[in-house]
């Protein structure tokens, strides 16, 4: 059974069950469907760790499609805050999990993406103060488009008609803030692993120690193990 809300504050999760073929199709044919879906499912779970340490913010998963509900319930565990994912697009659907989020009482809210093993609690709590000063936090991802948006009331306009999944959504999201008279805050730019390029540049920063194996010990353990071609 989902749990009450226990906090003002909500961090939102976007994922799907990790069946290989059905999540990160686009890592093939640099890795098997089998490999890809192991990478998300440890993406996943090293977020959901690091997410848990929020000592102030409720954490709810709003999954798709509507019947992968028991998959991710036994593989997450039944205790977890889930939410089917509503609306024909993307953007539809982020509008209604923040119309949700504000409906059930929460105060700031941020919508992060479940690919992006850099994502750490640090940047989802600055998201979360940002609110406090700014209508609006945003952090762009390196492929145009953004890895986390948060809101501290709906904000519908952001959404709709939106060319999602091009290189232009973060940028189309700013001018529309600025023609909607709104303020944001900007926060680190991160990657997120949808290419096999961008899983062979994370194995290079892990190889390099840009990055720390100990964030992220479940993708790091899976990314060595792959052995990738340099």
């Amino acid at each position: 059974m989902t749990r009450a809300r226990g906090h003002d504050d909500a961090v939102i999760v976007f994922l799907k069950a990790p069946v290989a073929g059905e999540v990160k199709t686009r890592l093939s044919p640099g890795i098997a469907p089998a490999a890809a879906a192991l990478l998300y499912r440890a993406m996943v779970e090293d977020l959901l760790a690091r997410l848990e340490r929020l000592a102030s913010a409720d954490v709810l998963l709003h999954h798709a499609p509507e019947s992968s509900r028991g998959a991710i319930a036994r593989w997450l565990g039944p205790d977890r805050r889930l939410a089917r994912q509503r609306g024909a697009d993307l953007g539809a659907r982020m509008s209604h999990a923040f119309r949700s989020a504000f409906h059930d009482g929460y105060g700031r809210v941020v919508i992060v993406g479940s690919d992006v093993p850099e994502l750490t609690g640090r940047i989802v709590r600055a998201g979360l103060a940002a609110l406090r000063r700014h209508d609006v936090a945003l952090a762009p991802a390196h492929d145009g488009g953004y890895y986390l948006i948060g809101l501290r009331e709906p904000r519908p306009g952001l959404f709709h008609e939106m060319r999602w999944s091009t290189r232009g959504v973060h940028a189309e999201t700013v001018r529309r803030l600025t023609r909607l008279g709104l303020t944001h805050a900007e926060l680190p730019p991160l990657e997120d692993i949808d290419t096999y390029a961008s899983l062979r540049r994370l194995r290079d920063r892990l190889d390099k120690g840009a990055i720390r194996p100990a964030s992220m010990p479940r993708v790091a353990a899976i990314v060595r193990a792959m052995r990738l071609p340099r």
